[in-house]
């Protein structure tokens, strides 16, 4: 009896073990690097004599600035210094790429999840680059890049001349859209571009550093959201009634903000007269996945139509019924 006794005393004990352990493994796994991603650690030049590296990770990723990896400071710096020993003018445009995780649609614990950076892979990196040499006919010594981004050197470019330089390189990485990307981005995207230029406004190579550190440009290409990217899951529902399994469903679909216009693309996908009866706007398309926005996106019927018409899987999304209601009107 005492044995029973102490077993039923310590039974309780099990299931508290159990979520620790599953706590532990799932904070692993939020927080745990991606296959194939290199955690980002560029510095911000600018402040690296006043703040340590851990600060500057919390503040340069505001869209205003544009860090450098240690390997690539020290290759450009290799370059410059000749033309700057020379008195030669010289620009040089630096371009970083970084990426971050998605943020959760559930809320999650600090202590569960982390939004980190990442730097993209080889093959995302060389899809942006290939937009920048498009528009450029360099020389390969002139162009360096490493995982982190790229810097190109124009000799004899003044201020004026890099300026026009970056307006063309921007405007053709902006072609670029998340989900054409091969493969689609999974991860939101930040393009920034900065600029420098000796001898003016740079007299030294620091001051050049410090100039080509504050951004001109940044582009943010964000993924589609998806289920599974987004670690949203149905949850089956026994014995409820319809209006309580619908109040359920609705709590988990994801709402999404609606952008001011959409792309001709993606309203060819779904007819304005359809569009406007179902009170739907499409707002994304991967791997044959649309994403739709509706008024209603518990409607398994609407759903279904969407789905019979555009030959896609229809993930659908909450929104503002007055966002969806002004592109409907422009539809």
């Amino acid at each position: 009896m005492g044995s029973r006794t102490r077993q039923k005393k310590e039974a309780p004990a099990l299931p508290a073990v159990q979520i620790a352990q599953f706590t532990s493994r799932l904070a692993k796994k939020l927080i745990s690097t991606p296959a194939g991603s290199e955690p980002c650690r560029c510095v911000v030049f600018e402040q690296a004599s006043t703040r340590d590296t851990v600060e500057q990770e919390v503040e340069w990723d505001d869209g205003q600035r544009v860090p450098v990896s240690q390997e690539l400071y020290m290759r450009i710096r290799e370059l410059v210094t000749e033309f700057l020993s020379e008195q030669k003018p010289v620009s040089i445009l630096l371009l970083h790429l970084v990426q971050r995780e998605s943020t959760p649609l559930a809320p999650q614990s600090p202590q569960l999840y982390q939004r980190r950076r990442y730097h993209a892979s080889s093959q995302v990196r060389d899809q942006v680059l290939t937009n920048v040499r498009r528009v450029l006919r360099l020389d390969d010594k002139m162009f360096i890049f490493d995982t982190s981004g790229a810097a190109i050197i124009f000799a004899g470019v003044d201020q004026v001349g890099i300026q026009k330089i970056a307006e063309r390189i921007f405007s053709s990485v902006c072609l670029l859209q998340a989900e054409t990307m091969i493969p689609p981005l999974t991860r939101e995207t930040r393009i920034v571009l900065g600029v420098a230029t000796y001898p003016y406004p740079a007299a030294t190579f620091e001051e050049l550093t410090q100039h080509y550190g504050k951004a001109i440009h940044t582009l943010v290409l964000r993924p589609v959201i998806t289920t599974q990217l987004r670690g949203v899951k149905p949850i089956p529902m026994v014995g409820s009634s319809a209006s309580e399994t619908e109040e359920r469903q609705e709590s988990h679909v994801p709402r999404l903000e609606l952008p001011g216009a959409l792309p001709e693309r993606l309203k060819q996908l779904i007819p304005g007269s359809i569009a406007i009866e179902l009170k739907c706007v499409p707002v994304g398309c991967e791997h044959h996945c649309l994403t739709v926005a509706m008024q209603e996106p518990t409607n398994a019927a609407s759903i279904a139509r969407l789905r019979a018409l555009t030959g896609h899987t229809i993930f659908p999304v909450a929104c503002e019924e007055s966002e969806l209601n002004t592109l409907l009107a422009s539809y």
